[in-house]
């Protein structure tokens, strides 16, 4: 499947319930083992709150083999390819490496801590 997302979300893909618009059919795709094409021509503006809400929840639910398996970009600026790259490191890191998981909840709660 090939998703142009100008197409849906227009120049500026930057919401977070865009962002889980976009997961709703990755995950769709991605359940059933087609490969998905993000198109990027035409974003002009690529927010990662809106990649942690897509991209980035792919790795809650597939292995990262799997996203690396089934989803190719095309397009993308220079800028947004590292966005992209940066989230899906994070991503990751969040779901498959408990440890560094543990250590970004601690350091979380620390600052949620002395803030009150």
């Amino acid at each position: 499947m090939k998703l142009r997302l100008t197409d849906r979300f227009g120049e500026r893909c930057i919401t977070v319930e865009d962002g889980h618009r976009l997961y709703a059919a990755l995950h769709a795709s991605f359940k059933g083992g087609e490969e998905v094409v993000i198109d990027l021509t035409g974003v002009r503006t690529l927010f990662s709150q809106f990649l942690n809400n897509s991209i980035g929840l792919l790795f809650r639910d597939f292995k990262p083999e799997a996203v690396g398996r089934l989803l190719r970009l095309e397009n993308a600026t220079h800028a947004q390819q590292e966005t992209i790259e940066r989230v899906m490191i994070n991503a990751k890191a969040h779901y498959h490496e408990p440890l560094r998981r543990k250590i970004a909840d601690d350091a979380l709660a620390k600052i949620v801590e002395e803030m009150d």
